[in-house]
């Protein structure tokens, strides 16, 4: 059986629009695998994928990164198949400031610099903290997404923090969307 709903939380059955943002560095190795888990997460949850990267100086470097992108989405299927920005700048800006926009974002994980991880740290951890929407960080190089329909999602919730109604309404539209 069902377990019965949180008092309050109200899910809507998949709509119409879902959009996902996945952020990718070119740059990586893992950026296909992620590329890959973004597209089967945006399918499984009958969304739309777009994907950007930010990094570059020159107009012909931004063009010749949004032409990888355009070859990417190519892959996804048409009804998942999304936009591809690429844009010159800091990509945790760029990302934050697209996010109201979407869903959820999707972004990978890697160690970054030793420079950078003592002044910024890693971008998903930036990124978790400001996001105004779900962030969904998939494990490159370890399991990929199930074929079959995600049948149950995990929610830790810190009971002393904010938010607590906005992310379990969050997480019982999410049940709905993979349903």
């Amino acid at each position: 059986g069902r377990h019965p709903r949180a008092p309050g939380v109200c899910c809507a059955r998949r709509e119409a629009n879902v959009r996902v943002l996945c952020g990718l560095d070119l740059r990586t190795d893992g950026h296909r695998e992620l590329f890959a888990q973004s597209a089967r997460f945006a399918t499984l949850a009958g969304a739309r994928l777009d994907v950007m990267y930010a990094a570059g100086s020159t107009e012909a470097e931004v063009s010749q990164w949004r032409f990888a992108l355009d070859e990417l989405l190519a892959k996804v299927p048409e009804a998942a198949r999304g936009e591809a920005f690429a844009a010159s700048g800091d990509p945790v800006s760029l990302l934050l400031e697209r996010a109201p926009k979407y869903q959820t974002l999707i972004v990978g994980s890697r160690p970054p610099g030793g420079l950078e991880r003592l002044l910024l740290g890693p971008i998903a951890i930036r990124i978790l903290r400001r996001a105004p929407c779900p962030v969904f960080v998939p494990r490159v190089g370890g399991e990929t997404l199930p074929e079959v329909p995600i049948r149950r999602l995990l929610l830790g919730v810190d009971l002393h923090g904010p938010g607590q109604p906005w992310l379990i309404n969050e997480a019982a539209t999410w049940a709905q969307r993979f349903s």
